[in-house]
């Protein structure tokens, strides 16, 4: 019998070796680690944004052990910033790693002054250690503190391997298991404002006579400022008389796994692109695709952006601005007022200034004629000088200025021995000096306008006009209330917005109102005088929004050339949109609110011990329906 008891305890010995040698030297190729997991995102980042996240919410950390062997209890000491979180409580989750044998816990020892948490959990007498990788445990954690607006709040949830109480991994012999800690990364800070994408066909423009049919032209679709940019659709239009599209390559800004796909229709004179990443996205500035076009015809053709979506890493529209091409193999004449717009509200009567008329991209050219339009209500010319491209001088300058009805004419014509003019550059054929006569606003027009050639035929052109205003434009934000400021989400917060016009003349604009970065209302002010002040009031019915802390702020949209933007936004008071039955309002509905609720049983308005936070269906009195209201929310938090 001793024998067989011998044989049989050998045997299981001999199993027992076998079954623990091998997992041993398959385990030791592999580092033991000890991480603190975030359990949403399976990585050891704690990323919140101040627009869905609030003081009070809570998150989960999850403290797992990877390739460990032989673990038999373990025992963690992690610390944290509690001036950012604090922790609310530290368990085994259900799945944790010694899950189905018996576990004896340690007193939890919870300090969110120093900001530290220790506890630990041991297999009990006949444990078998554990091999593998799990779940140590699960700690929740409440946010204490939220960043101001641009403030960055980040700390780390550190495994400590210093202290008294010091991270442990332990065997059934109580010997220490060796492990690579990482820590987890808390950040709470508002998101970086990555300046919007820009769609651009480079280059610009390709005006080149020598590109006659049967060459080839290629632009190139890229893309500046693009931040984690999933995917993008668009469409290129073209003038299929002259250009026809023979291919489109993958440009050197998308990640090797992009997948792009085309559709080419010369018929039509579009090329429709759509670009799909997976795991890496598209950042940077570069180019997206390149367009080889068979030119295939004299003439011009704009190369537009249209039908344009670009989706981001979670699925999400970015907002963009596209700037679109031209491809011409003719010289297209540009004559144009510069500047373009003359802005200026110290130009008040009688100030003077002065502009040019320029030319660009003329070809032989002999003769000219225009006229500029102007208000004579607010402007009167008052000089004009003829300048000479390329120092030609043998020409005859006529002009004629009518500041009654507001326009100067101009003729031009050249004579022997004067070459043609060819211009590639923007040249000043003339400057006209104005005084200023009124306050207000002036469209420049350039109208009749003629360009001959030598032999005096015609030559294309295109007119560019201008703009001057001199007065003040600026609408502003002075204030911005609300009340009540705090309720139960459902009820209606009435908020009312000061706004005043600084400008010279009478202004039209929308204020935009926001909670936290949700446009709640839009309110339209029409007619507003120089100098009045007017305050917009509206209703904020608060269904279907989400119980939280929300700032209000308003913009104004920019009026036409304003140009003080510093007060067209203002931030206003913070309110409270409660839990149903939070009646103390400390984001969580507990005994203390449902007995709040009880104690209220019986009043109504105007009642001595009237609490209006206790009538949960608002109508004006407490009875068993508020009471049942808030035990139904018993326990929940937001």
């Amino acid at each position: 019998m001793k024998r067989k008891l011998f044989a049989i305890i050998t045997v299981l010995s001999l199993t027992l070796m076998l079954a623990t040698v091998q997992p041993i030297a398959k385990a030791s190729e592999q580092q033991v680690e000890l991480k603190i997991i975030n359990p949403v995102t399976g990585d050891n980042k704690f990323t919140f944004n101040p627009n869905y996240t609030h003081v009070g919410d809570t998150f989960l950390a999850d403290v797992k052990v990877f390739n460990v062997v032989g673990l038999f209890g373990w025992q963690v000491n992690i610390t944290f910033n509690p001036n950012h979180i604090k922790v609310e409580d530290i368990y085994a989750p259900p799945d944790h790693i010694l899950s189905g044998q018996t576990t004896l816990p340690v007193q939890k020892i919870l300090n969110n002054q120093t900001g530290y948490v220790v506890w630990g959990l041991t297999l009990g007498p006949g444990g078998t250690p554990v091999n593998g990788t799990g779940k140590l445990c699960q700690i929740r954690f409440r946010i204490v503190k939220a960043p101001a607006k641009g403030e960055i709040i980040r700390s780390p949830i550190h495994i400590d391997q210093q202290g008294t109480y010091y991270t442990q991994l332990l065997t059934k012999e109580a010997e220490e298991i060796p492990f690579q800690p990482l820590d987890g990364e808390y950040d709470f800070s508002w998101p970086i404002k990555y300046p919007p994408p820009t769609l651009k066909v480079s280059p610009i423009k390709i005006i080149d006579p020598t590109l006659t049919p049967c060459n080839n032209a290629s632009f190139n679709i890229t893309i500046l400022n693009a931040y984690n940019i999933k995917s993008i659709k668009m469409k290129i239009k073209f003038n299929s008389t002259v250009l026809n599209a023979a291919n489109v390559l993958k440009g050197e800004i998308l990640p090797p796994n992009a997948q792009t796909s085309h559709l080419i229709n010369n018929e039509l004179g579009f090329v429709a692109v759509q670009i799909n990443t997976t795991e890496a996205y598209i950042n940077g500035n570069g180019t997206l695709i390149s367009l080889i076009f068979h030119i295939s015809a004299n003439g011009t053709s704009n190369i537009e952006l249209q039908e344009t979506v670009l989706i981001d890493a979670f699925g999400n529209q970015v907002e963009h601005s596209v700037e679109n091409g031209m491809f011409s193999n003719i010289f297209i004449a540009k004559i144009a007022v510069e500047p373009q717009k003359i802005i200026n509200p110290e130009l008040l009567p009688p100030s003077k200034f002065s502009l040019n008329i320029t030319i660009d991209d003329v070809v032989d050219m002999y003769e000219y004629s225009l006229t500029l339009k102007f208000n004579p209500e607010i402007l009167s010319c008052i000089g004009i000088i003829f300048t000479e491209p390329l120092n030609e001088t043998n020409y005859i300058p006529n002009f004629k200025v009518n500041n009654t009805e507001g326009y100067v004419q101009i003729h031009v014509q050249y004579y022997e021995p004067s070459p043609p003019i060819t211009l590639t550059e923007p040249t000043t054929i003339a400057t006209l000096t104005f005084r200023v006569r009124g306050i207000g606003s002036s469209n420049l027009t350039l109208e009749n306008v003629e360009l001959k050639n030598y032999n005096g035929q015609p030559i294309a052109y295109e007119v560019y006009n201008g703009f001057f205003m001199s007065v003040i434009r600026d609408v502003a934000a002075l204030d911005i209330q609300a009340s009540p400021l705090v309720i139960y989400g459902g009820q209606s917060i009435n908020i009312s917005i000061t706004v005043k016009n600084e400008g010279n003349i009478t202004e039209s604009f929308t204020i935009n109102i926001y909670a936290n970065n949700t446009l709640i209302a839009t309110y339209m002010v029409t007619d507003l005088k120089p100098n009045q002040v007017f305050q917009a009031s509206i209703v904020w019915d608060t269904d279907n929004i989400r119980c939280g802390i929300y700032t209000l702020h308003c913009t104004i949209p920019p009026v036409p050339y304003e140009r003080d933007l510093s007060d067209n936004e203002m931030t206003g008071p913070t309110v409270q949109l409660k839990l149903i039955g939070d009646v103390n309002g400390d984001r969580v509905v507990n005994m203390v609110d449902i007995i709040m609720v009880i104690q209220s049983f019986g009043t109504y308005e105007g009642h001595a011990r009237w609490n209006p936070q206790t009538d949960l269906n608002f109508d004006g009195k407490v009875d068993m329906k508020d009471i049942l209201l808030a035990i139904a929310n018993f326990g929940r938090s937001y």
